[in-house]
């Protein structure tokens, strides 16, 4: 089901609601008065320089501008920004994962997170 932003027609004011899309046209407020639909700001896709776009954990820089992010790209071709999503980050994530997990499990723990669990543990009780 969508997920509609609403403008009640009482005095309720503005909320989200799921709707079927068959009953789009009639869609009504949590206090039962009719509503009306309202029309969403749109996410964009890209580069949006409101803030700086940082790649910090990637190249150390940042971008005041569109223009300077596109002179970057040209200047340097082989430079690649990746995102989770892609399968080049999944593979290097999973390949370092398991490599953690083989070096926790050789010091006797079941994987890297119940070795992480366990130092946080000893830090904390350390501090007391």
């Amino acid at each position: 089901m969508p997920l509609y932003d609403i403008r009640c027609t009482g005095d309720c004011g503005k909320s989200e609601v799921f709707v079927p899309l068959s009953e789009i046209d009639s869609i009504k407020c949590a206090c039962g008065k009719p509503a009306v639909r309202l029309v969403s700001p749109v996410k964009t896709i890209g580069a949006v320089f409101d803030k700086k776009l940082s790649f910090g954990c990637q190249t150390k820089k940042s971008f005041e501008t569109n223009a300077e992010y596109r002179q970057y790209k040209k200047d340097n071709p082989n430079a690649e920004f990746l995102n989770k999503n892609s399968k080049k980050y999944r593979d290097h994530y999973d390949k370092v994962r398991n490599h953690c997990d083989a070096q926790a499990k050789k010091q006797g723990f079941r994987d890297h997170e119940d070795r992480g669990k366990f130092l946080k543990k000893r830090k904390h009780t350390a501090n007391r």
